[in-house]
């Protein structure tokens, strides 16, 4: 079973990882946080898409997209 770590207003679980790989849509306020929590600043300046970790046990999520 696939788990979104963020609550979304999407229409299905499809959608909802859709949302979590949006690209170039990490809010600003988001890398603000990651940089106060200490990871370094290099490594949030590279981070684009709104997931910051996806994965699944025993499933991929793009398998479970599907």
């Amino acid at each position: 079973m696939a788990t979104i770590g963020k609550i979304t207003t999407a229409s299905s679980g499809s959608a909802a990882i859709d949302y979590a790989y949006g690209r170039n849509k990490m809010p600003a306020e988001t890398k603000d946080w990651l940089k106060q929590q200490g990871v370094d600043p290099a490594t949030v300046d590279q981070l684009k898409n709104r997931a910051v970790v996806m994965s699944g046990l025993n499933v991929d999520p793009e398998y479970a997209k599907t």
